[in-house]
């Protein structure tokens, strides 16, 4: 099970992908987002189920642009991901990926 195919070789995940950090607070911005939250990803599909306007929460959210990756922390096992197709903020119970030594696509699909 450790072996690994020709050509190949084993790495760190922090080694072909980082987490933004970059935040945003909608108690002090005037601009109105896309949010995103948890219940809007649907489970396993990486597919959007809606989203609401940043301007109704009070919470620090987590800023993502275009084709970046959500993925879900909490409760991992549900398997709550999708790749972005406009700029947004979402909760910070989900981590915005970009690949580092991959595409975007390749960290989708994997």
């Amino acid at each position: 099970m450790n072996d690994i195919p020709k050509g190949w070789e084993k790495v760190e995940l922090s080694e072909i992908l980082e987490i933004s950090k970059s935040k945003f607070n909608p108690k002090t911005s005037n601009e109105n987002k896309k949010c995103i939250e948890l219940e809007h990803i649907s489970q396993g599909t990486g597919k959007l189920l809606g989203y609401i306007d940043s301007k109704e929460q009070q919470s620090i959210k987590n800023i993502f642009h275009k084709r970046e990756i959500l993925f879900g922390k909490l409760r991992p096992y549900l398997k709550k991901y999708w790749m972005a197709d406009f700029d947004g903020v979402c909760s910070t119970e989900f981590w915005v990926l970009n690949g580092k030594k991959v595409t975007n696509d390749y960290l989708f699909q994997l």
